[in-house]
């Protein structure tokens, strides 16, 4: 009888032959076995083992008795358990089997109804042979670190002298491949990182036994003298410019520029050799500092310029400054070393001396956020002027810039430090802009071009003019570059029509950017054109498209209200109350009070015109109040939008009131008692003092009406007067505690709108001309020029003309007496 795995295995190697006559029978033997007990056992042995190729390989056929070997593996060491921990069947043999096993495993493991079904005694062998006996090697290392750090331990000793052994030596360089080197380099980084092989902070805790013994094998093998000799060849060997990169610096100096970002450092030797200092730097900053320190001190003992391999020696040496900025902090002092040193070497013109240029200028820009002061910033501005120039190296102009972007870019920056330098150096930006050739490169500069027009605001207006007639044809050449059009966007905003034309390709890419930037530019404008006029017919497409967008275009419609508003009115009143009615219907709540709040703006800045423009809405906001089971705060909006109705056109309310009693089968008067009882009823939940102050304004204006609801309303009237007026009464500090001022009541003395609290951008602290707009209209807004206790003293006298003293007196009597002793104590004083 034919040993089951020594057949198997023949029919395997015949079934990988490339010969047909071979290969065709072996097939066929192999499906015939399929449904035969035992043979996926025979099968899981070949998968898990190899050293079958000293067993004969007979070409006789005969019977094979699978059963054999699914009884002999159960009790001795027969061959099929000594070939578990073995691989050296051929590779495509065991992928061979694998198939068969998982195809066979997929047919009849399950179906138990079948005459050929996998018995359970066999099911049981597999599984106790995969899972138990499966011990497959894997060679990449490099992964191992992060999804297996425990087990990677025992290699941790050995994969770190490897590194150094074969990358830190010289007899070995020149003689790896890159890609060996970078992978190296990816392990070692990997190994000092990995936090399972840190100590623990708080050292009284329990360390477990594979922490403790990973911390050890790292102190072991990183020991002063190991860490110093790795950080100076480091930047000895592996940071010096290459006679590649300078060809590419004299030959494509913006291809040189272009950044490896993302995980390049994975692949490319660069970004590794770079990633692996900062981590050595990091978790030994202690130790690596001084070494540093000296390396600095050491290359410039040797300035001469005309011996580039020093160059090149300090251009590394300034790199590793640069990158462990942050971790120098306390080691370097940078001003000093700024004015006494860094300022001199940029002006130094030597054809080498570019080299150094360019790194010192981007050694500022890793600093500037770190640990330069505010007093020298004009002089990194002046220097970089030149370095800007037409004269100047192109790699040196694009890293200048880069500078430049960092340092507007900044925290501590100051506009007023920039102002002197902003035509200059707009205009050098500008200027290399047009030179640049590529798209990455016109990107890079148009974003620094974008960084400074957003921090100096307004002030960028009269140098600006040649960048806007430059960026329409630019963004013509730019048709196949998508991204460059989105820094164009980002940068000015000449080219909102293009961005937000729903019937343009592009704008699904370009639509976010564009709304934003057509936002800043209403907001920074001081005076519209007909062209900006026009371009609001893009945003009954863009109010189409849904809520993405929504609170973006809500603004920019606020904007037009406010910047132009008689002519925006006139020309877009019509569309602008049906698209807002539209969205209404199927937008969520946070999204119908920004709608609402575009509502409020029209009819605060037109009190007589605009009800009768919204009038196609009014009734269903009415109703929704009347009904009393909206949202809390869509209810409030309702509220205060018609009670800003009723103060500021009484007589458009009125009418349609009317209009609206006559749908309810009722008179008005009953539709407005139950408008005052809702507003009464519903006041606390209307938290803003100034609507609060609408609201007692509008009801306060109804006083001096002879209407029967009022006299029946006229307790809670007061009681709702009453209690406003302890929110917006205040008395002056140092003054006569019987003075009472209205804290909503601007006084217009002529005082810097600028200075007014509710005006600027919480953002950026700025003031826009949107800003200014918006203080203006405040100070004609009822809520900021009345006084509402002077204006409730005011109608209650009337009241009392209208009605008479003795009607009068009863209605006071309908009040509760502890609120008109509270409205007493505020209409008896000043």
């Amino acid at each position: 009888m034919t040993n089951p795995s020594i057949a198997v295995l023949e029919a395997l190697h015949n079934a990988c032959s490339q010969n047909a006559d071979i290969l065709k029978p072996a097939e066929k033997q192999l499906q015939d076995w399929e449904i035969h007990p035992g043979f996926y056992s025979v099968l899981s042995t070949l998968v898990s083992s190899d050293s079958t190729d000293h067993l004969p390989i007979s070409n006789d056929n005969y019977p094979v008795d699978f059963n054999l070997n699914v009884r002999n593996s159960r009790d001795t060491n027969n061959i099929n358990e000594e070939i578990f921990s073995n691989h050296s069947i051929d590779v495509n043999v065991r992928w061979l089997a694998v198939l068969y096993c998982k195809n066979g495993v997929e047919k009849y493991w399950r179906k138990t109804n079948l005459s050929n079904a996998m018995k359970e005694e066999e099911k049981e062998l597999l599984k106790e042979r995969l899972i138990s006996n499966f011990n497959e090697p894997v060679h990449q290392l490099l992964d191992l670190v992060d999804m297996h750090p425990v087990t990677f331990i025992p290699l941790i000793r050995p994969s770190l002298e490897l590194t150094v052994a074969y990358n830190f030596s010289e007899l070995e360089k020149g003689l790896l491949f890159e890609k060996f080197t970078v992978n190296c380099f990816n392990l070692m980084k990997s190994i000092v990182l990995c936090d399972m092989y840190k100590p623990l902070r708080n050292s009284s805790e329990l360390t477990e036994p594979m922490r403790q013994e990973s911390c050890k094998i790292k102190t072991e093998f990183f020991t002063f003298a190991t860490l110093s000799e790795i950080c100076r060849r480091l930047v000895s060997q592996y940071f010096l410019l290459s006679s590649e990169d300078l060809n590419t610096w004299d030959t494509d100096p913006e291809e040189f520029c272009q950044e490896e970002i993302g995980d390049s450092y994975r692949y490319s030797i660069k970004p590794c050799t770079e990633a692996l200092f900062l981590a050595l730097f990091k978790e030994n900053r202690m130790s690596l500092s001084p070494v540093l320190i000296e390396m600095v001190h050491q290359i410039q003992l040797n300035s001469d310029p005309n011996d580039i391999m020093a160059v090149l020696r300090k251009d590394a040496v300034y790199n590793a400054v640069g990158l462990s900025a942050f971790d120098l902090f306390d080691d370097i002092n940078f001003d000093e070393w700024f004015t006494s040193h860094l300022l001199s070497e940029l002006t130094n013109r030597h054809v080498n001396y570019r080299i150094i240029r360019r790194r010192v200028i981007w050694l500022i820009g890793q600093w500037v956020g770190v640990k330069m002061s505010q007093s020298l910033r004009p002089n990194l501005y002046q220097a970089l002027i030149p370095l800007l120039a037409k004269e100047e190296d192109l790699v040196v102009r694009l890293e200048a810039a880069q500078t430049l972007k960092t340092a507007v870019d900044d925290f501590e920056f100051s506009v007023d430090q920039f102002l002197p330098f902003l035509e200059t150096l707009f205009s050098l930006l500008f200027q290399l802009l047009q030179e640049v050739r590529e798209c990455d490169t016109k990107m890079q500069v148009l974003h620094v071009i974008s960084f400074v027009i957003e921090r100096v605001g307004p002030k960028i207006q009269q140098y600006a003019t040649a960048l806007i007639h430059y960026l329409p044809a630019l963004w013509q050449e730019s048709a196949e570059h998508n991204m460059l059009r989105c820094a164009i966007l980002t940068t000015l905003i000449h080219l909102v029509q293009m961005s937000t034309d729903v019937t343009q390709d592009q704008y699904i890419y370009l639509v976010e950017d564009g709304v934003e930037l057509w936002h800043v530019t209403l907001q920074n404008t001081s005076a519209s054109t007909d062209h900006m006029l026009h371009l609001f017919s893009n945003m009954t497409g863009l109010l189409e498209l849904g809520t993405e967008n929504l609170r973006m275009c809500l603004k920019v419609i606020e904007d037009y209200i406010l910047l132009c508003p008689v002519e925006f009115m006139q020309q877009y009143s019509s569309v602008l109350v049906q698209s807002l009615g539209s969205l209404m219907t199927d937008i969520k709540t946070e999204a119908q009070v920004l709608v609402l709040r575009v509502i409020e703006l029209v009819l605060k800045t037109f009190p007589k015109e605009a009800p009768e423009a919204f009038s196609p809405l009014l009734p269903s906001f009415i109703k929704a109040v009347l009904e009393n089971e909206e949202h809390p705060l869509i209810l409030s909006m309702y509220l205060t939008l018609l009670a800003r109705i009723v103060l500021q056109n009484q007589e458009f309310m009125f009418n349609f009131l009317n209009q609206v009693a006559t749908d309810l089968n009722k008179d008005s008067e009953s539709v407005l008692g139950m408008f005052l009882d809702i507003l009464s009823e519903k006041i606390d939940s209307i938290t803003q003092p100034e609507k609060r102050k609408l609201c007692a304004l509008c009801v306060t204006s109804l006083l001096s009406l002879n209407l029967n609801v009022i006299k029946e309303k006229f307790c809670a009237i007061m009681c709702l007067c009453v209690e406003v007026l302890h929110d917006v009464t205040r008395i002056p500090v140092d003054e006569d505690p019987t003075i009472q001022l209205d804290s909503l009541v601007i006084h217009d003395d002529g005082a810097d709108e600028d200075k007014e609290y509710y005006c600027g951008n919480e953002a950026t602290d700025q003031i826009t001309e949107h800003d200014r707009r918006k203080t203006k209209l405040s100070k004609k807004d009822p809520v900021h020029t009345i006084a509402l206790r002077e204006y409730l003293l005011s109608q209650l006298r009337a009241c009392q003309l209208l009605h008479g003293q003795s009607v009068f007196n009863e209605m006071m009597d309908s009040v509760d007496s502890e609120i008109v002793h509270q409205l007493q104590e505020f209409t008896h004083k000043k």
